[in-house]
């Protein structure tokens, strides 16, 4: 996507949701067991909030963050 000056709420979104797909991945670049258990409820509580505009799209994040809080 090239940068125009301006993010749709959509695109934001998206970029925002996609460092949380593939935490999972040993070799992905966003590793965030550096987080504190309240970081990653926040972080999942935001999650909560845009799944209500946007469902499905959210989900794999959320469940990804809910994952990483039942390991520390």
């Amino acid at each position: 996507m090239e940068y125009s000056g301006y993010y749709s709420k959509e695109d934001i979104l998206i970029y925002f949701i996609g460092y949380f797909e593939n935490m999972d991945n040993s070799s992905s670049g966003y590793d965030f067991r550096w987080l504190n258990p309240e970081q990653i409820k926040t972080l999942i509580i935001i999650l909560e909030y845009l799944s209500e505009n946007y469902g499905e799209l959210v989900s794999e994040a959320q469940e990804n963050l809910q994952n990483l809080l039942y390991e520390i």
